[in-house]
Order: structure tokens, then C-alpha cells, then sequence
């Protein structure tokens, strides 16, 4: 078998390999565009800020601002996160068509 890295990457996978499990909208749909802007949108936006959260050391702009750094991050973090919330308003899945894979991702 092959290994395959990348939780967005892997959950594409299996959206082609098991295509009669609906796991994504239909290629070439609104709704399908819009499971593919959310899942990278959180693969881009939101999951590389959970490293600066934990390691900020290794982003910070001089010595001893590691603090400052993670702060910066985790207010970021909220931030992008309210967005996914206010795009599900209460919902239970966040596409109006119902479940998909990007529930899963979030």
C-alpha cells in the first residue's frame, strides 16, 4: 500500500475512492465548490496556526516574545474559526445539502 500525509489530501482520497458513499457534493455543483473552499480553508487558515499556538519559539520576532506570539496566533485562531461558525449558523452540517466530509475536517 502507499502512505498517504495530509488530512485534507487523505479525505479526497477517500471521496474518489468510495464515490457511491457521497462523501463530497458532485463535481461541478455550488455545493461541491463550496465543500472545497471550506476544506481548504481550514487545511490553509486555520490548522497551521496550531502550530504557532504550540511552538510560537519558532515564529517569534525576537527573543522573548513567544508569549506575545502565541497570543497573536490564538486570537487568529478565534477569528477564523467564528467565520466557519457563522457559516453554519446553527446548522448541524455545513452545507446546507446536508452531511460531508468537511463536517468531518472540522
Amino acid at each position: 500500500g502507499e502512505t498517504l500525509t495530509e488530512s485534507a489530501a487523505i479525505l479526497l482520497s477517500l471521496d474518489e475512492r468510495h464515490r457511491e458513499a457521497a462523501l463530497l457534493p458532485p463535481a461541478g455543483t455550488p455545493e461541491r465548490a463550496q465543500a472545497l473552499r471550506w476544506l481548504l480553508f481550514i487545511s490553509s487558515e486555520i490548522y497551521p496556526l496550531i502550530e504557532v499556538i504550540d511552538y510560537p519559539e519558532r515564529f517569534e520576532a525576537s527573543p522573548g516574545t513567544a508569549d506575545a506570539t502565541r497570543a497573536l496566533a490564538k486570537a487568529k485562531w478565534r477569528d477564523r474559526w467564528l467565520l466557519v461558525e457563522r457559516a453554519i449558523a446553527g446548522a448541524p452540517w455545513l452545507l446546507s445539502g446536508g452531511f460531508c466530509l468537511v463536517d468531518l475536517y472540522i
